[in-house]
């Protein structure tokens, strides 16, 4: 894929900007805080629907301002577009987030996907040894990015597991009747195992179809969600006030071959493995979304040169010509590293 223009609209730090990008390798070079980071939070937010590091939408709108506009020009014939506001607009109640394609108003769920990207920052470095939720999150990419089952599957989980949550507490709190759970326990039977269901077939095509220079391995430590499990922590539930058993609750066990044996790289894997490690993931969903929707996605690279040993380099260096990539950096000698004609964005 090929996004030429980019414009945003009181997003983050910038009243209004155009950048143009180019098929091939862009590169940001700039100072910190100038805004590097945006541009790809931009770009990520037109494929995900969501921000890699906002927790709320009115964090990505300018201050004092009530909305942000994001757009940009994919592939020469889509306009996306997404509209961003504080939950309040000229006093009126409104919408975090508006989709638009071509002009067009849509779901999310009919937005997400139609710009393709894989995203790789710092941040990622810390997923092997990071929170559970980290790996979850990884899991949860790529699937949503490919697979509107999935997208529709997970939103539905994730609200009935409020839900769900909700009424345990008042349950506990509050002496309400334990059958008010029935509802809940359908819904969370039946997108859960959807979820988990996409989320194991994503680990066995990391670990049956991607080539990487050392053997690591996935395991997916899965929460499994039945009638059953659910009976057997009903007690436990109502106890603490919240679910304990599904796809919330999951996580991947990453090992690589270290003196002949399998072992767990959270535990026993120095930085410099667990860093290719995480590189080897990350390569995994760019061919995963290659697989599943025959066009390759721009790969979106936030400073992560100088966190990245010398074998872990060349391999992404490797890599950037074999799609569009946008980089940013710091490093001004960066240029002379990559050795190949680069469309130079400046801030």
């Amino acid at each position: 894929m090929d996004v030429s223009k980019l414009y945003v609209q009181d997003f983050r730090q910038f009243a209004q900007r155009t950048w143009d990008l180019a098929p091939g390798i862009n590169l940001v070079i700039a100072p910190n805080g100038s805004g590097k980071t945006t541009l790809l939070e931009a770009l990520h937010l037109l494929a995900t629907g969501k921000s890699f590091r906002a927790n709320k939408t009115v964090e990505m709108v300018r201050f004092g301002q009530e909305i942000a506009r994001v757009y940009a020009l994919a592939d020469d014939k889509l306009k996306l577009g997404i509209t961003l506001t504080g939950g309040l607009v000229g006093g009126q109640k409104a919408a975090a987030k508006y989709y638009q394609i071509n002009q067009t108003r849509k779901r999310a769920v009919d937005f997400v996907g139609n710009l393709l990207t894989a995203t790789f920052r710092p941040e990622d470095l810390r997923l092997i040894e990071g929170s559970s939720s980290r790996r979850r999150d990884y899991l949860d990419g790529p699937l949503s990015l490919v697979s509107q089952v999935y997208r529709e599957a997970d939103k539905k989980y994730s609200a009935a597991l409020i839900r769900r949550n909700k009424t345990l507490k008042a349950i506990r709190d509050d002496g309400l009747d334990e059958s008010l759970l029935s509802l809940w326990d359908r819904q969370v039977l039946e997108f859960g195992p959807v979820v988990q269901r996409l989320r194991a077939a994503y680990v066995d095509f990391v670990n049956t179809r991607v080539q990487f220079a050392r053997p690591y391995h996935l395991i997916y430590q899965h929460s499994l969600m039945s009638p059953e499990r659910l009976l057997s922590h009903r007690r436990a539930e109502l106890a603490v006030g919240y679910t304990l058993v599904g796809p919330h609750k999951d996580d991947l066990l990453i090992e690589a071959e270290l003196g002949g044996q399998m072992v767990n790289l959270a535990t026993y894997g120095s930085r410099g493995q667990q860093r290719l490690a995480v590189l080897w993931l990350k390569l995994a969903e760019l061919e995963y979304i290659k697989r599943e929707t025959k066009r390759v996605p721009i790969l979106l690279l936030d400073d992560i040169f100088s966190e990245l040993d010398d074998q872990a380099r060349e391999l992404v260096l490797a890599q950037v010509q074999q799609q569009t990539t946008i980089i940013t950096s710091i490093d001004q000698e960066l240029t002379k590293i990559i050795g190949k004609q680069v469309n130079t964005i400046v801030l």
